[in-house]
């Protein structure tokens, strides 16, 4: 069992890339470019953990955490030359596998299209 990079939100460089119409968020940590897939609040760690995993047996992922009061779990998919760009498309509701740390932030699904 793979199981995604774990770190804190100061070890990241965030930035925001434009992609399909949307500026969406982004970030870079070891010279590699991620996505944010998923955003998780603290109660909904484990469901976070749980998502990363089960992703990280097919794709490059990192899990990284705020350090604030309130902690939110973000969920981020390598931007790569391997990486199918159509499976990033927009899911509509903000935290999809969990509750949503905030209703502005995007999630995506990255479920095989058909």
């Amino acid at each position: 069992m793979n199981l995604p990079t774990l770190l804190s939100e100061k070890q990241i460089r965030s930035f925001n890339y434009y992609w399909e119409g949307e500026v969406r968020p982004g970030m870079s940590v070891g010279g590699c470019l991620y996505a944010l897939l998923d955003c998780f609040s603290e109660d909904n760690r484990a469901a976070a953990y749980e998502r990363g995993c089960q992703l990280a047996s097919n794709h490059d992922v990192v899990l990284t955490v705020s350090q604030s009061t309130r902690p939110q779990y973000r969920l981020w998919i390598a931007l790569s030359a391997s990486t199918d760009l159509s499976m990033l498309s927009r899911a509509g509701t903000p935290g999809s596998s969990g509750t949503p740390s905030s209703p502005s932030k995007t999630s995506l699904d990255i479920s095989p299209s058909a």
